[in-house]
């Protein structure tokens, strides 16, 4: 496995200064992201440092352990940090596979097919892990018109109830194969949490954390909203998920 180190900044500065800034160092992050929103913000875990100091600006993804450069540093007003442990060839292709993105042309993106703005109704007695709800259904209308036309990225972070994980690898295996197939989704990283800046004593950690792709946020949103999805979150994800939280970037 190899390690790798995940950063959440709030920023003094312009993001333009910040982002001119990174070219200066030799450690560069494989990707810069912009930060816009909690899709689903943490319930359980890393309430406080996550979501209750102020709006996060940039995120940073580097190989690595590292700690953030100098450079960065006369930028930073907050931080939240991460270390995970991720399969090898995930690093190896992930530069490939980001410059292969933004080489990709329209024949190349999976038709929209509407469930962002019409989304499968499930039975309402149904329990269901992931919430598409009106207010988060009407961020994609608007967000869609703006950034999310072209690509974003989800971070997501993960944790299971005692012995879930492995139902949760079902999950993704089946999501690979079906829905998030259909909509371009593609999980560029996934690796196991070694540490974070939030865990202290006694707190539970997250286990898991994912950097994944998708052409837009329309696509996203016709993820959400299908009825695949909503099937595939009620049969694995409904208790194996002790809590998650997933954030919405786009390319810095």
């Amino acid at each position: 496995m190899s390690r790798c180190t995940f950063y959440l900044l709030s920023l003094h500065g312009s993001a333009s200064d910040f982002k001119a800034s990174i070219s200066t160092i030799s450690n560069t992050p494989l990707f810069v992201g912009q930060v816009h929103r909690w899709v689903a913000p943490p319930m359980r875990h890393s309430i406080d440092p996550l979501t209750t100091q102020g709006s996060w600006d940039v995120f940073l993804f580097f190989a690595g352990s590292v700690k953030l450069p100098e450079a960065i540093e006369a930028f930073r007003k907050a931080e939240w940090r991460l270390e995970a442990d991720a399969p090898p060839p995930m690093l190896a292709v992930f530069k490939n596979t980001d410059q292969q993105h933004s080489r990709a042309g329209p024949e190349d993106v999976p038709a929209l097919t509407g469930r962002w703005d019409h989304p499968y109704q499930p039975d309402p007695d149904a329990h269901q892990e992931f919430d598409y709800s009106p207010e988060l259904q009407n961020w994609v209308r608007t967000f869609g018109k703006q950034e999310g036309k072209s690509a974003v990225w989800m971070f997501n972070l993960l944790a299971y109830q005692d012995g879930k994980r492995e139902t949760f690898m079902k999950y993704v295996e089946a999501f690979a194969a079906s829905v998030g197939k259909a909509v371009g989704s593609e999980s560029q990283i996934f690796g196991q949490v070694i540490r974070c800046s939030s865990t202290s004593d006694g707190e539970e950690p997250w286990e898991d954390a994912a950097l994944v792709h998708y052409p837009s946020v329309y696509h996203f949103g016709d993820l959400v909203g299908s009825e695949e999805y909503q099937k595939l979150d009620a049969k694995y994800k409904v208790g194996t998920i002790k809590d998650t939280c997933i954030l919405c970037l786009t390319e810095l």
